[in-house]
């Protein structure tokens, strides 16, 4: 996933949905024998209410079925 547009981001409700939303579709990849890669930008970063978007989607995705690129 080399790209999440604008209207795509938010609060940390739009983050956690979106690490959902992540398994989902890597366990659907593991099916076809693929990977689900995600791509890091730097809206990923600035702090929501303490909190690091990136740290939501790296912690609340399966390794398994979501690798991160850097």
């Amino acid at each position: 996933m080399p790209w999440l547009d604008p209207s795509q981001r938010g609060g940390l409700p739009e983050w956690h949905a979106l690490a959902k939303t992540l398994n989902v579709l890597g366990t659907e990849m593991s099916r076809a024998g693929l990977r689900l890669g995600y791509h890091n930008h730097d809206f990923e970063f600035p702090l929501i209410d303490g909190v690091v978007p990136y740290e939501v989607l790296v912690s609340e995705t399966d390794p398994a079925l979501v690798t991160f690129e850097m």
